[in-house]
């Protein structure tokens, strides 16, 4: 079954190795060489969820993830009033990974695998042969921003929060480092997130 994804996100990507393990053929078609990735962005990823990851999808190095055990959420009226404080028996509850680790990881796996091919979208044609073509037994787009997502779901709803995410890194001393903090201000909230006993 010839499979073709249109789109090089980590959705695009982790669907592309789910599909290439299974020995289906996937040609995925983006518009860039390879995806600019954010420095510091991360993602948390349940604990169920990062076990099926890495035992039906790729293989993850421990160094490459960070396991929270604890979250809690509170409101800077009152710090000693805890919103929620979540923990269970010393478990992991998620793991947080960058963005940018898990996407090199999954694009340099790929590019290793006979039944998978990456192809550059070099001309604005290319979404409708894609599909008068008959090429492939399946097309799924993980992009929203493309003529396929404006042709056929352009009926959307748009809202303005009027809000701005900023993200740092920041280093620390060496801490016991496994709790998700977010607390709640007048301006917005703020989230620590760990990614190791020293960031």
């Amino acid at each position: 079954m010839n499979i073709c994804l249109i789109g090089d996100g980590l959705i695009s990507l982790t669907l592309a190795k789910a599909l290439v393990n299974n020995k289906f053929n996937v040609s995925l078609y983006s518009k860039n060489i390879k995806n600019k990735i954010s420095e510091n962005r991360t993602i948390g990823i349940s604990s169920n969820n990062f076990d099926f990851l890495k035992e039906e999808i790729i293989k993850i190095n421990k160094n490459l993830y960070w396991e929270i055990k604890e979250i809690e959420i509170l409101n800077e009226d009152n710090y000693d009033n805890k919103i929620i404080n979540f923990k269970k028996n010393n478990q992991t509850l998620f793991n947080i990974i960058k963005n940018k680790n898990l996407y090199n990881l999954l694009f340099q796996t790929l590019k290793t695998k006979k039944n998978f091919k990456k192809k550059i979208i070099n001309n604005k044609f290319f979404y409708q042969k894609i599909i008068k073509n008959n090429t492939y037994d399946l097309i799924i787009n993980c992009d929203s921003n493309n003529e396929i997502s404006k042709k056929y779901f352009f009926r959307k709803f748009f809202k303005n929060y009027k809000s701005i995410a900023y993200i740092a890194e920041i280093q620390h001393e060496k801490v016991n480092n496994k709790k998700a903090t977010q607390i709640f201000t007048k301006l917005g909230p703020i989230a620590f997130l760990p990614i190791s006993d020293t960031k």
